[in-house]
């Protein structure tokens, strides 16, 4: 799903999310950094002054109270990719991706998917960046 086509507060609401996630290791490298960039261009919404008001996780699910599943399924994918691309995820942010997979009832075949689907980038990724060295 093209993130564009997202309503305004659910827009904010992905970047409230990824904020959210951005902190609980208490830092912002440079591929959270990159993301924020890549979202702005994705939503054609300027976040890079955007600033986040400290809400409770519970606050910054209201915004997608009228969200379809497919959004939610949306946002969910995102947050899984940014939790575990390029690193090994925390025990909080596990939590984290647990906690949103109960509280909008994302199944745990789901969760397999996204993580099978982020396997086959990384692999691909390498493969293209090993070939372009050759």
């Amino acid at each position: 799903m093209h993130l564009r086509v997202f309503k305004e507060n659910e827009k904010k609401g992905l970047i409230d999310l990824a904020f959210y996630l951005f902190n609980l290791d208490g830092e912002f490298d440079e591929h959270e950094q990159n993301y924020i960039s890549i979202f702005s261009h994705a939503t054609m919404m300027n976040f890079s002054t955007y600033e986040p008001q400290k809400q409770s996780l519970q606050q910054i699910y209201l915004q997608f109270k009228d969200s379809s599943v497919i959004v939610k399924e949306a946002v969910f994918y995102e947050l899984v990719f940014l939790t575990y691309r390029n690193h090994i995820p925390t025990d909080k942010e596990k939590k984290f991706i647990d906690n949103l997979k109960a509280e909008w009832n994302i199944s745990d075949e789901k969760l397999k998917k996204t993580l099978l689907d982020l396997k086959r980038m990384q692999t691909a990724q390498k493969h293209n960046a090993v070939s372009a060295e050759h």
